[in-house]
């Protein structure tokens, strides 16, 4: 369950971002959702045809 919830369940109110801070200054990282940085590949490989270099 996440933090956010049991913290709502206790009637404290808290902004995820804060969890967000006091998690990376005590070094803890979330095992099930970690983002992931995509790149953008616009290489279609060759298409049509290549003249022969003579």
């Amino acid at each position: 369950m996440r933090i956010t919830e049991e913290l709502k369940k206790l009637e404290h109110l808290i902004n995820h971002k804060k969890v967000y801070r006091i998690m990376r200054e005590l070094g803890l990282k979330c095992v099930k959702f970690m983002r992931k940085s995509l790149t953008y590949n616009s290489y279609k490989g060759t298409i049509g045809k290549v003249a022969k270099n003579q």
